[in-house]
This record gives C-alpha cells, structure tokens and sequence, in this order.
C-alpha cells in the first residue's frame, strides 16, 4: 500500500503536526477504557453483535467509508466515563475509530481524535468524511473551544499520518466566524460539517448554520470559502440526525439518532447506500452507554425510503427454528423450542378479524412480560412506540398481513416493517431471566402464517 500523502508535508493551510502529544493523550484514554471494560463485560444487558467500545460513552456515529479492505467508521467518544449523572459534561468527548472487513465484525481502535486542552479544545464534536481524488481519507470535525458561547465552534480537517490510518493529524480550514466568508454573526454552537460533491465540484453545509454553504478551492479539501446559503425550496440533505423511517425523534431518550449514509462500492459492483446509526437510550451508571445501530441499505421505492438489515448480518446466524401456521386463538401461545436474548426473528402475521394480536420477547413461560408488538385496528405499537393505522406502511400491503423482522441484542431491539418500509429502534430492560418469544390474540383468532427465528452470535 502506498504512503497517503498525508505523511509528508503539511499541505497548505494545514495546523501543526500533533501526533505525539495525541498519542501519549490516546494512550490514557485507552488505559481509562480498559480499566472499565472489566468491570462492564458481564453485564447482562450489554449489546453483544451491535458495535460499542469495550467502555464508557458513545454517541453520534459519522465519516464512514470504505478503503483498501476495511469499513471505517468514527463516532463521539467520551473514554473517560459514561457521562452519567451530575458531571455529565462533553469535555473531553473525541472522535472514537472502528474498522471492519463486512460491516459486521468490528475491531476498536485507539481515537482518532481526542481534545487538546493546551490548545484551547474542550471537545471535538460530529463532522463527516470523504475520499479526496490523490485516494486519500480526510476528516472534517467541529472544535469546541473553551469559553462557549463567546468562544464560537470552528470547522477543521484531519488526514491520516500512518498507512493504518491510525493516528491523525490536524488541519486549519480557515472556517471559523468571520472569515473565509463565515459570517462573524454566526451562531456559536454551529457544527457537524457534511461535505458533499456536485458536478466535480466539492461543498459543505453544516447544522445551525443558516444554511451556509462552503467550496473547497483546492483538490487537498485545506482551502474553503463560504458561497452562500441554502434557498427556501426543495432540497434532499441529509444532516444525518433524527434517523429514518419510524424510528423515534430526536429526544436522545431512546431510540436511533446521529445517523451517517455512505455509499458502498465493495459490498455490491453497483453501489449500495448504508445506514449507520446512534442507538440511544440505555440507563445510566453502567459503565456504558451508547451503540452502533446494525448497518441498514437504503433504496427507495414507490416513492417510499426502504431500510432492509445488511445481508451479510446473516453470518451471525446459528441454530435455526421455522414454525407455519401457528394459530393463537383468545389468548397467549408460547412459541416451543424458542428462547434468548440474542435472536433474529422473522414473522408474517395474519390478524383476521381479532382486535388486535402480535409477538412478545424477552417474555417470561407464561407468555407475559417483556417486549410487545401489539397490532390492532388503532396501528402498530412497538414497546411504546406508536405507527398509526393510516400510515403507509400498514396500507401498503394488499392482503393484509404484516411482516416483521426485527433483531434482539439484549437490551436493544431493531425492526422493520413490511419488507423495510418503516423501522423502529428501542433499547428496553426486560427481566433478565425472561428469554421466552410468544404470539398473543386478544378476542379471537389470528395465526402466524410464518415465523423463522435464529439464534445470534456475537460479532
């Protein structure tokens, strides 16, 4: 593999070299992780396929790409603690690095990027990534400084300093309030730069921003400048927060957030667009909190966004169970020969004329308890969360049945509905002895006209 250009001179606009320092921080970061994934492994409600680091807190995934062998994806990473309690504070949070040979095997890495306080950093916040044309990855992140609100955000870059991309040097695009045409009035707390490419052209946009747009000026993506602001009409932009689907909104209570779309030419000679998110929610005081949702393939159709799980997730699969025509008549039927809390389950429901029927998991032997997917005349209630009756994706089917396939990893479930045409993601507490899966019909009969489940194995 040839040296990235990245190793040799700074480019033009490029900060100072800080890979020492960077490396003696990431090491005690590393040294902090360790420490507490002893103490957090045989916690049993701790995702076991899903990507999350040995220890502490993750949030937004971002900056994924695919390069010589290897998926890498970065996210928010705070190594020194799981941000619980009163001290909660995003100093210290940096960019944390993975990296997988099929988007399912996941290997943690030292950070790439972790705040320097001698250089005014309180925190490095979300960005993107991109391929330049020399082949080489770049970084674009937001550097928090110390003393917010006065002190506003900054935009910056990163390339790579080994052939592993490994450890990161930083980049000064010029992008701060009042110059390179950023307006000085900007909004202290603007963040998150998405960098895309138009007609050979390359641009950026970023979140309270206004809608600022920026172009690179040179093919090393060091040198930008501000060429005006998103209109009030139509435009396909994704900043990448709030998921997809049904998933749930923004609260950062529960559910899929802080997402990042990529397009993937190794997993399919025609491309393929995947999905990685922040799978929010979990309790504190754990040692942990946080997880990469399991990689999603966007398309749409009909006019519809369709999320489908990565076919290569089915390489975790072992023992496999199918049942057909399992018939639930007023009441609650648990599924023998069914039980864990690590499990893929595909189902196709028929609820005939009952009031409502569904799947419950992680339930106790009687059937009762835990997750439930209830589906009635009013919609689909998913642990909580709620589809409507009228929404498309329950109407879309013509012979009115419903196919779930959704993922159990513990405390953390992923579902799609219908073939992908909605998705709900929720993290919940089920009793830890409460491993069962049971169909229910409440005043009448409705069966499951098909159910394939397979027990999962860590990734």
């Amino acid at each position: 593999m040839r040296r990235p250009a990245s190793a040799g001179p700074s480019p033009p606009g490029a900060g100072p070299r800080t890979t020492t320092p960077v490396l003696g921080f990431c090491s005690s970061a590393q040294r902090a992780v360790a420490a507490a994934a002893g103490e957090v492994a045989g916690d049993p409600t701790r995702p076991t396929f899903h990507f999350l680091p040995p220890a502490q807190w993750m949030n937004d995934t971002h900056g994924a790409f695919y390069l010589n062998g290897h998926y890498h994806v970065f996210y928010q990473f705070q190594p020194w603690h799981d941000m619980s309690g009163s001290d909660q504070t995003a100093e210290g949070i940096g960019w944390g690095h993975a990296r997988s040979p099929d988007l399912v095997r996941w290997e943690f890495l030292p950070p790439a990027l972790l705040p320097l306080a001698d250089q005014g950093e309180r925190g490095l916040a979300s960005g993107s990534a991109c391929i330049r044309v020399d082949g080489v990855p770049m970084l674009f992140y937001t550097r928090t400084p110390f003393g917010t609100p006065e002190n506003k955000r900054e935009a910056w870059g990163a390339l790579p300093a080994d052939d592993e991309l490994l450890t990161w040097r930083r980049v000064d695009l010029g992008l701060r309030a009042g110059q390179s045409g950023v307006p000085a009035d900007i909004r202290f707390n603007w963040a998150d730069m998405y960098v895309f490419a138009v007609g050979g052209r390359t641009f950026a946009t970023f979140k309270e921003a206004n809608g600022l747009v920026v172009e690179a000026r040179d093919e090393a993506l060091t040198q930008w400048q501000a060429v005006g602001f998103l209109g009030s009409g139509p435009h396909v932009l994704d900043y990448g927060y709030g998921g997809a689907g049904y998933d749930d909104p923004p609260s950062l209570s529960r559910g899929l957030y802080g997402t990042t779309v990529f397009e993937d030419a190794a997993g399919d000679p025609a491309g393929r667009t995947i999905l990685l998110g922040w799978v929010s929610g979990f309790r504190t005081g754990r040692g942990w909190r946080g997880c990469m949702s399991l990689p999603r393939v966007l398309s749409i159709r009909e006019g519809v966004l369709i999320q489908r799980p990565l076919p290569e997730l089915r390489q975790l699969r072992g023992d496999h169970v199918r049942r057909d025509d399992l018939v639930v008549a007023s009441g609650t039927r648990r599924v023998d020969g069914v039980r864990g809390d690590a499990l893929e389950i595909v189902a196709e429901l028929d609820r005939g004329s009952v009031a409502a029927c569904g799947l419950r998991l992680r339930c106790g032997s009687n059937g009762m308890g835990g997750l439930e997917i209830r589906w009635s005349d009013d919609g689909l209630l998913v642990a909580g969360t709620r589809i409507d009756t009228n929404e498309p994706v329950l109407r879309r089917r013509h012979d009115g049945r419903l196919t779930l396939h959704l993922f159990l990893d513990r405390s953390v479930m992923e579902l799609f509905i219908n073939d992908g045409a909605a998705t709900v993601t929720r993290v919940n507490y089920p009793d830890d002895e409460d491993r069962d899966v049971a169909l229910f019909a409440d005043d009448g009969e409705a069966r499951a006209v098909s159910l394939d489940v397979w027990q999962l194995a860590a990734s």
